[in-house]
């Protein structure tokens, strides 16, 4: 409603002093103080807060300390949605509230940068609906005391934790997540956080898990037993979790997935990861799925069903240790990108691409480039026409002998980057298939 708002449909108020208006039939007052400076409000404890039901965006943007509001009768509160968004308030002395009736409170302390720890373990939440970012950006806070929430009734927890940048650890394995369809994004940006515990939650109507702990740099222990049957995007879930060694994910059901984009990009200890019994059947991306996890050694993905994949490129880049996967028989007919695929896994030494159809792709640069130990590869079954760019395809792989050359357009030329560096190519056998290269690539 604003202020403002509230004061020409209320004019008598103006003359009166703040701190004596009779607030006991005011139902709406969100947005009241967004913006102000504490310095210039005067004491609101006496208020009457009892009829009001909307509290969102009260004291967004506010500067300095928050007035003593710690005893307002909030029984029949239904919102406080961003009620205190992007304030620089430290303490919110706000315990005691009665919050029974709150269905929303998403984005209620999102961007509390100085916010203290929290203590809110007593604030009964049987209502609670929406906790879309309700902590997100409180980087100063390592506790808030919401491990016994009831969270039976909550669909939305999308970014609720995320950015909070002290966050260490949280156990939530008392929550109820029964009913939450989004938890994408929910610890992205928790640089510190070691440790989740979920339980036994299998939040079976979870939809969305994209970027759902991008950039948990410290994750070492993951507790979870999530049930992904209606997921469709996984798109950055484990993105930048460098520290976690395995992932339990070998019971996940992927049937509805559509986006595998960087699912384990930068996972940089990765050791093993089971993903052999996914189901892959509506994935369109993959793109930089495995890309920079630099101790992962082997990873079985021989039965993928990659028929709808358009973007593979990236997929295993940078997998300095990988030394074996299995693609053969995978179905590449709507494959579109495959640029920089397997670029840079020093110790792969064999790779069996000879039945992939490539008539789609549009790029093909860097696809193994830097591949210092890959012996032979069979492109027999690969189509390149004049468009295409092969830049770099196969360029500084020493230990590469033979190339049974692409198919391509006539008067194609691949140029002098496919293969250079190959110190080790035997020519013949790459002319094969008469493919005009260029003299330079045979220095």
């Amino acid at each position: 409603m604003g202020l403002q708002r509230f004061l020409r449909a209320n004019p008598t108020y103006i003359d009166i002093p703040m701190e004596k208006w009779d607030t006991s039939k005011v139902t709406n007052m969100s947005g009241w103080f967004a913006g102000f400076d504490g310095s210039l409000l005067p004491s609101l404890a006496e208020w009457d807060t009892s009829n009001v039901t909307d509290m969102s965006f009260m004291f967004a943007d506010f500067r300095g300390s928050l007035p003593n509001i710690g005893r307002w009768n909030t029984k029949n509160v239904k919102t406080i949605r961003g009620m205190f968004q992007n304030s620089n308030i430290r303490n919110f002395f706000i315990t005691e509230w009665d919050v029974s009736k709150v269905e929303d409170m998403s984005y209620t302390f999102r961007w509390c940068y100085r916010a203290r720890d929290m203590y809110l373990d007593g604030w009964n939440t049987q209502n609670l609906r929406y906790m879309r970012g309700t902590f997100e950006g409180c980087s100063d806070c390592k506790r808030f005391g919401v491990e016994r929430w009831n969270v039976s009734k909550v669909e939305d927890m999308c970014s609720v934790f995320a950015s909070c940048t002290d966050l260490e650890q949280i156990e939530l394995f008392q929550w109820d997540m029964r009913r939450v369809q989004d938890t994408s994004y929910m610890f992205r940006y928790c640089t510190k956080l070691e440790k989740v515990d979920f339980g036994k939650n299998k939040v079976e109507c979870n939809q969305r898990m994209e970027h759902m702990f991008q950039s948990c740099h410290l994750l070492k222990t993951l507790n979870w037993e999530f049930t992904t049957n209606l997921v469709f995007d996984m798109s950055y879930l484990f993105d930048g979790c460098y520290s976690l060694k395995n992932i339990d994910v070998s019971n996940f059901k992927t049937r509805n997935v559509q986006d595998m984009t960087k699912l384990f990009h930068n996972c940089q200890d990765l050791e093993f990861v089971d993903v052999s019994k996914w189901n892959t059947s509506k994935v369109i991306t993959m793109e930089e799925m495995f890309s920079e996890c630099h101790n992962l050694e082997y990873v079985d993905v021989s039965n993928f069903d990659t028929r709808k994949v358009q973007l593979f490129n990236g997929m295993f880049k940078n997998c300095v240790r990988l030394l074996k996967v299995d693609v053969s028989n995978w179905n590449t007919k709507s494959a579109t990108h495959i640029n920089e695929m397997f670029m840079e896994c020093h110790k792969l030494v064999e790779i069996d691409v000879s039945k992939w159809n490539t008539n789609k792709v549009e790029d093909f640069s860097f696809m193994f480039n830097g591949c210092l130990s890959l012996v032979k590869l069979d492109l027999s079954s690969f189509y390149i026409n004049r468009d295409t760019s092969v830049f770099r395809f196969a360029m500084d792989c020493p230990s590469l002998i033979t190339i049974k050359a692409p198919q391509t357009q006539e008067d194609t030329t691949l140029g002098y980057t496919f293969a250079d560096g190959c110190s080790s190519l035997i020519k013949k056998d790459i002319m094969v298939y008469e493919t005009s290269f260029e003299e330079d690539s045979w220095n």
